[in-house]
C-alpha cells in the first residue's frame, strides 16, 4: 500500500521571488526537502505598492509577478496584500488573511494542512485561512516574530489568538518555545524543532582555492559573517574589533555576505576606522555560493543581539568551520563543545578582538566539526516534520470518524 502523500500549503513572506531571489533560504530549504514526500504549494504574499520609482524595496516588490513562478519543483503564488508601513502593523494580519483567502477561493487545489512561517502576520493569516478551509495549521516561530511584534499596538492580542488556535506551534529553539507559551500556546501543542543543513551542498572545500575564486586575501585569517546587514546583526562591532586587532599589530580580513539597511553606515564606519582595505562587503549572494564563502574563511562569526536558531551555524559546521558567536539565547545549545567554536560572554569590540586572537592560536579539526554537523541534516528534519504532519492528520481523521 502506498504511503499517503499530504498536500501542504506553505504560507510565508520569507521565500525567494524575482525581486529578492536569495530571501528566506531557511524556508525554501524546508520546501525543497519536503517535495520528495509531499505535494507542496507555496503562497508568498507580497505587499502591494504601485510601481513608482523611489519607494526603495517596495518598488522592487512591485515587479514580482502574481503567479506562474516555480521554485524547488512546486508552484508559487504571490497575492498582493495592503500594508500601512510604520502606521498600523496589526492591519498587515487582516490584509494578508483577506488576500490569501481570495487566492484560495480561486484555486481548486485544496491543502490537507497549512504550514506557516513566522507567527505574524503569516501565522495569523494561516490560522484564519485554516479555520475557513477546515484544515489544521502548523505555525513555525523563527525568532524575530516573537521578539518584535508583541510590542506593537494591537498585534499582541492577534498573536495570542494565533498561538491559541494553531493546531501545532513549532519553535526553532527552546527559548522561543517559552515565548510561544507566554503568548498562550498550550504546552502539549508547542514543541522545538530546529532547522537543518544540506550536507550535500555544504561540505569542506579547499580554502586557498575558494579565496582565490572570491578575491579574498591569502596572507591573513578571514572572519566571515553571513547575515542581513541591520542593527540586530550588529556587524558594526565586528568592524571595531577588526580595527582593534590591527591596532594590536595583528592581521585580519572581515567578509560580510548579505545586504540590508545598515550597509551605507558600515561602509562609512570602515572608512572612519581606516579598515576599508581589510573588509569585503559582498552583498547578497546566491545560496549555492555561500558554501564557497564559508570554506574560504577561517571562522564564521555572528555578533547578533538576538537570534532564533541561525541556520548558518550548522552550514558553517558542515563546511568544517568553527563558529565564533555572541552569547545569544541559543548559542550554547548549538555550540555545545569547545571543538565547534567559541561563545563570547561579552559582545564588545575588545572581546571580539581577544576571540580572534584566541581562535587563530587554536588548531581546529575540520572533519570532527563536520561529523557533528551531520546530526542536523534537512533529511532528519523532514522525517520529524512529516511524522508530525501525519500525526495531526491521522488524529483529525479519527476525530472525524468518531463524530
Amino acid at each position: 500500500m502506498s504511503l499517503f502523500v499530504p498536500r501542504i500549503l506553505v504560507l510565508t513572506q520569507m521565500f525567494p521571488n524575482s525581486a529578492y531571489p536569495h530571501r528566506g533560504s531557511f524556508v525554501s530549504e524546508r520546501v525543497r526537502v519536503l517535495c520528495d514526500d509531499a505535494e507542496i504549494r507555496v503562497i508568498n504574499p507580497v505587499p502591494y505598492f504601485p510601481p513608482v520609482p523611489g519607494l526603495g524595496r517596495y518598488s522592487r516588490l512591485a515587479r514580482v509577478g502574481l503567479r506562474g513562478e516555480t521554485s524547488e519543483g512546486c508552484h508559487v503564488l504571490h497575492p498582493r496584500y495592503a500594508v500601512l508601513p510604520r502606521v498600523a502593523t496589526f492591519y498587515q494580519g487582516l490584509s494578508m488573511a483577506r488576500a490569501v483567502r481570495r487566492q484560495c477561493e480561486r484555486d481548486p487545489w485544496k491543502p490537507d494542512i497549512i504550514d506557516a512561517h513566522f507567527a505574524f502576520p503569516d501565522g495569523y493569516a494561516a490560522v484564519r485561512l485554516g479555520r475557513e478551509l477546515g484544515c489544521p495549521v502548523v505555525v513555525t516561530c523563527h525568532g524575530s516574530d516573537l521578539a518584535t511584534y508583541p510590542r506593537r499596538f494591537g498585534v499582541r492580542r492577534m498573536m495570542r489568538w494565533t498561538m491559541t488556535h494553531a493546531t501545532r506551534v513549532l519553535a526553532v529553539a527552546p527559548h522561543l518555545r517559552e515565548a510561544a507559551l507566554q503568548l498562550g500556546g498550550a504546552p502539549h501543542h508547542v514543541e522545538v524543532l530546529p532547522g537543518g543543513v544540506d550536507c550535500d551542498i555544504f561540505f569542506p572545500r579547499n580554502r586557498l582555492r575558494c579565496r582565490t575564486n572570491l578575491g579574498l586575501p591569502i596572507d591573513r585569517p578571514v572572519a566571515l559573517c553571513v547575515a542581513g546587514l541591520d542593527d540586530n546583526k550588529n556587524q558594526a562591532v565586528l568592524l571595531h574589533a577588526l580595527a582593534e586587532v590591527i591596532r594590536r599589530g595583528g592581521k585580519l580580513h572581515l567578509a560580510l555576505v548579505g545586504d540590508g539597511p545598515t550597509r551605507a553606515s558600515l561602509e562609512k564606519q570602515a572608512a572612519e576606522l581606516g579598515v576599508t582595505e581589510c573588509v569585503t562587503l559582498a552583498g547578497s549572494r546566491p545560496y549555492v555560493e555561500v558554501p564557497q564563502w564559508i570554506s574560504a574563511a577561517d571562522w564564521l562569526v555572528l555578533a547578533s543581539r538576538r537570534e532564533g536558531w541561525p541556520t548558518v551555524y550548522c552550514e558553517a559546521m558542515a563546511c568544517g568551520r568553527p563558529v565564533l558567536t555572541a552569547n545569544v539565547a541559543v548559542a550554547r545549545t548549538a555550540i555545545d563543545r569547545d571543538e565547534l567554536g567559541m561563545v563570547l560572554d561579552e559582545n564588545s569590540p575588545r572581546a571580539w578582538a581577544d576571540a580572534f586572537e584566541a581562535a587563530r592560536a587554536r588548531k581546529w579539526d575540520e572533519q570532527a566539526i563536520r561529523r557533528l554537523a551531520l546530526n542536523h541534516s534537512w533529511k532528519q528534519w523532514a522525517s520529524h516534520y512529516l511524522a508530525l504532519v501525519r500525526e495531526v492528520l491521522g488524529r483529525r481523521q479519527i476525530i472525524g470518524a468518531a463524530a
